[in-house]
């Protein structure tokens, strides 16, 4: 969709979701309580096979999916990934094994949830189509996902009529303890946009539907994906993964001093530098958006080449001054305006051409961290003081930029900052098997780990 009247009146209906507000009061407690389910599946599952590998991408998925149809439709919705997983293997007493890896069995998904995911696959076949309109409608005819179209638009349909329910008995709009939910504030706009504009709200209307399931594709696909591959990051480097639990540690002592998990407020409020340049280091290195793509909308010319109105622009975040040495550019070739940025010293900085291809949490801190040892939090590992996170510090583009950047940012970060809390705390991420710690990938809709898999032991306090 062009970005003009018809796109921004999408954003409109979703502009209230991404504020702080919402993100603490709302979508955070839902993220937290849907980690926490997660947390509680691989005790059972390191219960059951200690230290052994295990496929770990389906239970990051289910936990991502979990997080955002609670607050995508509020903590009463009843459709579960996770628990009825961790149901299933609680009532189990041992497993057996072949080897140094496991297979666990599977709990049978809702169907609401085995709709949503049928979807979100079949939008990655979209995306690999060089023909994604007519892919579309072929696949879109197929029994299966003709199916679970239905059931999707069944479940948005009643979340939404219930929403307008609940809105309905607030006459003045005045009652902000109703918003329990997104779409409770798609409802709730919706009302305000038409009273506006002089015109009945239309709270089933496909625009709406479409907007809802959007939010809950986007905010599930992608950032499960990006914690994919951190999982992956933090077991190959194990003295990273010890600074960053040492900093969790040293950041919450009434959790470590209680001998338990910090809590939802306390994971949203604190301030830990490392945690923030790991999740950067991790969306950098993931990969997870591998390019973006902009449409010209005149004329322009870029570094000399005369680029026509309408041309598709593809930028790679994978490629030189990401991973390797930028190319050398002839600075006369480059718009007055980023000429005008190097003189005022506002350019990007660069990354060190020695290391960039390496997962480093520490190029995204800007002071000079010492390393102590710190015997009291942590067990003695790493711990980096005095250091302050920077999110310029160089090129990386995991959420775009501009107008069209991922409107989701915001939530992604809530989501990455609670599992890594979560799952760090609780358990120690061991090294797997080599024939299961690649980093082939495969893509689609993003560029997924062609194997994630995880090996457990559980993290002392102390």
């Amino acid at each position: 969709m062009r970005t003009g009247p018809e796109w921004k009146a999408h954003r409109k209906i979703l502009q209230d979701l991404m504020t702080p507000s919402f993100l603490e009061k709302v979508a955070a407690p839902a993220i937290y309580d849907s980690m926490l389910e997660a947390t509680k599946l691989w005790t059972e599952k390191a219960r059951l096979a200690p230290e052994k590998a295990f496929a770990a991408s389906a239970d990051i998925h289910n936990a991502a999916l979990d997080a955002v149809l609670a607050f995508s439709f509020g903590s009463q919705f009843e459709h579960k990934a996770t628990r009825l997983q961790v149901e299933m293997l609680a009532g189990m007493k041992e497993l057996a094994s072949n080897g140094d890896r496991v297979v666990f069995p599977e709990a049978r998904l809702p169907t609401s949830i085995q709709s949503m995911i049928a979807i979100t696959e079949s939008i990655t076949q979209i995306k690999s189509s060089v023909l994604p309109l007519w892919k579309w409608w072929v696949i879109s005819k197929l029994p299966h996902l003709a199916g679970a179209i239905r059931r999707k638009n069944e479940v948005i349909r009643q979340e939404l009529v219930k929403a307008a329910k609940t809105l309905e008995q607030d006459s003045d709009g005045q009652n902000d303890s109703r918003i329990r939910s997104a779409v409770d504030h798609i409802v709730d706009r919706e009302r305000r946009n038409a009273q506006k504009d002089g015109r009945n709200a239309e709270y089933l209307s496909p625009t709406l539907q479409d907007e809802v399931f959007g939010f809950v594709v986007a905010g599930h696909d992608t950032t499960s994906t990006s914690l994919s591959w951190g999982v992956k990051f933090l077991a190959d480097n194990p003295e990273t993964q010890a600074r960053l639990r040492a900093a969790l540690r040293s950041s919450f002592p009434d959790a470590v001093n209680e001998k338990r998990l910090p809590k939802g407020q306390e994971v949203m409020r604190a301030s830990i530098p490392y945690l923030d340049a790991t999740i950067e280091e991790i969306l950098r290195c993931g990969g997870t958006v591998p390019a973006v793509d902009r449409q010209a909308i005149q004329d322009t010319v870029l570094l000399g080449h005369h680029v026509p109105k309408g041309t598709t622009i593809l930028m790679l975040a994978n490629g030189p001054s990401m991973f390797s040495p930028s190319f050398s550019i002839d600075e006369g070739l480059r718009s007055q305006s980023s000429q005008a940025s190097e003189k005022g010293h506002m350019r990007f900085r660069e990354w060190n051409k020695d290391d960039m291809a390496v997962f480093k949490p520490e190029r995204w801190l800007a002071s000079a961290a010492t390393e102590t040892k710190d015997g009291a939090v942590g067990n003695g590992d790493i711990k980096l003081q005095n250091a302050s996170f920077d999110a310029q510090a160089g090129p990386s583009m995991p959420f775009g930029g501009g107008i069209r950047g991922c409107f989701g940012r915001r939530l992604a970060y809530v989501e990455m900052r609670t599992f890594l809390i979560t799952i760090l705390w609780t358990f120690e991420l061991l090294k797997c098997p080599d024939e299961v710690s690649g980093y082939e990938a495969y893509d689609g809709v993003v560029h997924k780990p062609a194997n994630c898999y995880v090996r457990l032991r559980s993290a002392p306090l102390s």
